[in-house]
């Protein structure tokens, strides 16, 4: 033990004998061959690191991503997609089939969230471009997910849902619809997919920080009963767990990934957002 913890190139070299050791592992349960996970939204955010998280695994991943990416792992492929086009989803999952394989884990992680304002300045096409790429792109994705597994008998879908869905703020109507109706649609397909083997979940992360955790505040921090921010990797761990084989009786369920906050009494918005924000309202109304 001393020597795995002497110095940093022998931690390096064991983690590496760690990760080729999962990897074989996974192999062998696949019957030599590494089994293929697609994932949406895969170029930034918590989406990067749920595909660096799931390779290092011994997963073959398909990226998917409206935004150019590129990644230097060898089993990180990158497929360009917009969500909200059907053809565009169904010509992809097509392409991955053939190239990688049938895919056996689909994580719906593509999101927008970029319309956060006042509701009366809500526009219908800004509310529509939300839950077309946030919740139709979803179902889009499962449905042909669901249609290269039909007889296989296996297959994980997990939905990256929020917290924001039940716990909300001022000003984020459309988010918060869009992840609410993930989290039925992944009730409803559960009940729909009952027989296949293919189980469907969804992961709702609270405070995620993605960079720059170590600017956080002691009072970030202690506002979670587990007593620090989340990281990406809470969610990856997350979704690992469920996309295991070992776990197929885990069906249906929204798991928070949250560090407790959800259940928390604390006012997590402050008297003078609240004030703020109504305010705004009164005044586009009074006009």
């Amino acid at each position: 033990h001393t020597a795995w913890y002497g110095t940093p190139a022998l931690r390096a070299a064991g983690a590496s004998a760690i990760e080729n050791r999962r990897i074989l592992a996974t192999k062998i349960f696949w019957g030599g061959t590494m089994p293929v996970a697609i994932i949406t939204g895969g170029a930034a955010g918590i989406g990067r690191h749920l595909c660096a998280g799931f390779a290092r695994e011994g997963y073959v991943v398909a990226a998917l991503d409206i935004q150019p990416m590129s990644s230097t792992h060898p089993d990180i492929h990158c497929f360009p997609c917009d969500l909200r086009d059907e053809a565009d989803i169904t010509s992809v999952f097509h392409t991955i089939a053939q190239t990688l394989g049938t895919p056996r884990v689909l994580i719906n992680n593509g999101a927008v969230s970029r319309f956060r304002k006042p509701f009366p300045l809500l526009e219908a096409r800004e509310f529509d471009d939300v839950l077309g790429t946030n919740l139709r792109g979803a179902f889009l994705c499962c449905r042909e997910f669901v249609r290269l597994c039909r007889g296989t008998g296996y297959g994980r879908i997990i939905n990256i849902a929020s917290t924001r869905y039940q716990q909300n703020e001022c000003g984020w109507e459309a988010y918060g619809a869009s992840k609410g109706g993930l989290v039925s649609l992944t009730a409803s397909l559960c009940v729909s997919l009952h027989g296949t083997g293919i189980t469907v979940n969804a992961v709702s992360p609270g405070w995620i920080q993605v960079d720059d955790y170590d600017s956080l505040s002691p009072c970030d921090h202690s506002q979670h009963p587990s007593g620090r921010a989340g990281k990406p990797e809470d969610v990856c761990n997350a979704c690992l767990f469920l996309a295991g084989e070992e776990n197929g009786f885990v069906n249906g369920v929204n798991l928070p990934v949250d560090g407790g906050i959800l259940w928390c009494v604390t006012e997590l918005v402050s008297k003078a957002q609240l004030d703020k924000a109504v305010s705004i309202v009164k005044e586009v109304l009074s006009k």
